[in-house]
């Protein structure tokens, strides 16, 4: 497994736009939320893209962070590298905050 380091962060900003949205059908703990950061894993494809992403941990469960970490892992592309190959499992670990 190969975690990224530099590479997760550029991917996190250009791969997750926004955090989940929350308001009063939100659940009470999620309310308060500021800041959230979510690891997935992932298997990467000949391409540069992810696939069979999974949740490894996430500080507010339960709070949709989850849900967007995973969408944008599916919309991300790992550049090419010779560290990172086709078929690797990678970890990346996403910082969500309310503005």
């Amino acid at each position: 497994m190969v975690r990224l380091s530099g590479i997760a962060v550029c991917l996190a900003t250009l791969a997750v736009a926004v955090a989940p949205a929350r308001g009063k059908s939100s659940p009470p703990r999620c309310r308060s939320v500021e800041t959230a950061t979510v690891t997935v894993a992932c298997i990467v494809q000949a391409d540069g893209s992810l696939a069979d992403c999974v949740v490894v941990r996430e500080s507010a469960p339960g709070c949709g962070f989850a849900e967007q970490a995973i969408a944008g892992a599916a919309r991300a592309r790992l550049p090419p590298s010779d560290t990172v190959r086709p078929g690797a499992r990678v970890e990346m670990t996403m910082q969500f905050r309310y503005q």
